[in-house]
C-alpha cells in the first residue's frame, strides 16, 4: 500500500474510532458485574482476566478493545467513578500486542489510544476464519479468540414514523426498517442505532455517556422466532427527537454472539457491571471475557420527523 493512502487511513480510523468504540463496547465490557457496597467478609480477590470486543467497518478496518476486570473486592472500588478517567485507566489495557490471523497472514493493531487497538489492513472475508491474540504487556495476562466472518445483508427500507396520542397530548417519534431473512438457512441478525450528534462528541472526557450504553440501543432477530426466509418488520420505542439523524447498522451474526448479545439485552445496563467480578455471559474469548466477531455492518442514515 502506498505510503500516504496508508497514512491517510490511519487518520481515517483514528477521526471515527470513537463512534466503533462506542458501539463495539456495548457488547464487549459486558463480562462483569458491580455492587458498590463493601463485602462484610474475608475473600480472597478474583484474579484479574482480559475483556475483548472487536468491530469490523468495510472494507478492511478493524477495531478491538482490550480491558481487564476490575474487582469490587479492593478498597477503591467502594467510591469508584465511572467518569474518572483514571480509574478507567486501570480497566483499559494500554500497552499489549494485538494480533489477527486469517488465511495464512497475521496483522499486528496498533494502538490509537488506551484499551483501543485498530487496523486498516484487515481484509473482511466472508467465510473466512479469523484468530485474535492478545497480550497484556503490564500483567502478563493473555487471551486467544476465534470467530467465522457472515455475509453482509442489506436493509430494504428505513423511514421515520410518528405516533399521535390525543388523549395524553404527545406525539411519539421512532422510524421502522426491514429486511428479509435468506431462505433455507439458520440466521441471526443485530441491528444498531447510534444518534449522529453522539457518534463524535468528545466521549472519552469525565461527564461523558460512553459507559452508560442503553439497552434500546440495538436489537438482535433470529430467524427461529421471526421464520425462515420471511420479511423482519421492526419499529424501535420512540425514544428519538424531531431533527435526530440516526444510524442505522444491519450485520449478520453467529449464532453464539446472537447469543451474547441477547444475554448483554437481558443483563441490563452496561458499565453497572465494568468493575467486578465475572457474570455467566457467553463468551469465545479464551483466557479471557468478552467477544471477538468479524460483524461486518451495512449502514443507513434516517432523520426523524
Amino acid at each position: 500500500m502506498d505510503p500516504w493512502i496508508r497514512s491517510h487511513k490511519k487518520i481515517q480510523v483514528m477521526n471515527i474510532f470513537k463512534y466503533i468504540l462506542a458501539i463495539s463496547c456495548c457488547y464487549a465490557l459486558a463480562s462483569c458485574n458491580f455492587s458498590p457496597s463493601p463485602i462484610p467478609i474475608e475473600i480472597d480477590e478474583p484474579p484479574q482476566q482480559l475483556v475483548i470486543s472487536s468491530f469490523a467497518l468495510p472494507p478492511q478496518e478493524l477495531i478491538v478493545t482490550v480491558s481487564r476486570t476490575f474487582s469490587a473486592l479492593i478498597p477503591e472500588a467502594d467510591s469508584l467513578d465511572l467518569d474518572n478517567p483514571d480509574v478507567l485507566l486501570r480497566a483499559l489495557v494500554d500497552s499489549a500486542l494485538v494480533m489477527v490471523t486469517y488465511g495464512g497472514r497475521s496483522v499486528q493493531l496498533f494502538k490509537i489510544a488506551p484499551g483501543i487497538y485498530a487496523s486498516i489492513e484487515v481484509e473482511q472475508i466472508p467465510g473466512e476464519t479469523y484468530t485474535l491474540t492478545v497480550k497484556d504487556f503490564d500483567t502478563g495476562l493473555s487471551a486467544q479468540a476465534q470467530t467465522t466472518a457472515m455475509p453482509q445483508i442489506e436493509l430494504d427500507t428505513l423511514f421515520p414514523t410518528t405516533q399521535i396520542l390525543p388523549s395524553l397530548g404527545d406525539t411519539l417519534h421512532s422510524f421502522k426498517y426491514n429486511f428479509w431473512d435468506p431462505f433455507g438457512m439458520e440466521n441471526y441478525f443485530l441491528v444498531t442505532y447510534t444518534k449522529s450528534n453522539n457518534i463524535f462528541q468528545d466521549i472519552l472526557l469525565p461527564g461523558n455517556s460512553l459507559f452508560r450504553t442503553e439497552r434500546n440501543s440495538f436489537h438482535a432477530f433470529s430467524d427461529k422466532t421471526t421464520g425462515d426466509g420471511k420479511e423482519i418488520i421492526f419499529e424501535p420505542d420512540p425514544v428519538f427527537e424531531v431533527g435526530d439523524t440516526v444510524l442505522v447498522g444491519l450485520s449478520n451474526i453467529p449464532k453464539k454472539y446472537f447469543e451474547f448479545v441477547s444475554a448483554y439485552r437481558r443483563s441490563g445496563n452496561l458499565f453497572s457491571q465494568l468493575i467486578s467480578e465475572p457474570i455467566n455471559l457467553p463468551s469465545n474469548v479464551e483466557g479471557g471475557y468478552g467477544y471477538f466477531t468479524m460483524t461486518i455492518p451495512k449502514f443507513k442514515t434516517v432523520v426523524i420527523e
